[in-house]
Formats: C-alpha cells, sequence, structure tokens
C-alpha cells in the first residue's frame, strides 16, 4: 500500500499542473484524501502511521522544535508555492530513502 501512495506522490510531483497541484498544502489535501479513503475502505492505519513518521522526519530534517503539521512546517521553510513543492519533493524522496521503499 506505501509503494502505490508513494508512487502517486511521485506521479504527482512530476507533474504538478496535471493534477491541479501548485503548492504544498495540494499535496496535504490529496494526501488526507487518499489516507481517508484508505482507513474507510480497509480499515487499516499503515498509511496513517507512514505520514505520522514523515512529520517526524521533517521536524528533524529542518530542526524544528514547534508541533506544526508537516505541511505547515514545509511551506514556513519555503520560497513560495514553487519552493513548497521543491521542499516537499526533496523532503519525501529523503524520507523514502530513509524508509528504504524503492518507487
Amino acid at each position: 500500500m506505501i509503494g502505490r501512495f508513494s508512487e502517486l506522490i511521485q506521479n504527482i510531483l512530476r507533474k504538478p499542473g496535471l493534477f491541479m497541484v501548485s503548492k504544498v498544502e495540494d499535496i496535504q489535501y490529496i494526501v488526507f484524501g487518499y489516507i481517508s479513503a484508505m482507513q474507510i475502505n480497509m480499515n487499516d492505519s499503515e498509511l496513517t502511521d507512514f505520514m505520522s513518521g514523515f512529520r517526524e522526519f521533517v521536524l528533524l530534517d529542518l530542526n524544528c522544535k514547534e508541533d506544526f503539521d508537516w505541511c505547515r512546517i514545509i511551506r514556513f521553510y519555503s520560497s513560495g508555492d514553487k519552493g513548497s513543492l521543491d521542499l516537499f519533493s526533496k523532503l519525501f524522496n529523503q524520507y523514502l530513502a530513509f524508509k528504504k521503499i524503492l518507487v
């Protein structure tokens, strides 16, 4: 399940205009919808745990002491909409490598 989700995110990041994504908040909406659908249909929390881990990874990587969600942290440390997508992409790819998930 994580592999398919990661593949979706990678496809979105490759061609964000195709998915009407222009900023990190758009990614957050997609992630929220995907997680909600998985929990309703499969009653599985694997993806929720995966994204909670991503949040912790972002906090550590950016040396952030505040208790915010990953989207707000990325927005704070980015230089605009395009910058927020670039930073998300960088951090998400690092997290996938850290978790040893191949896409």
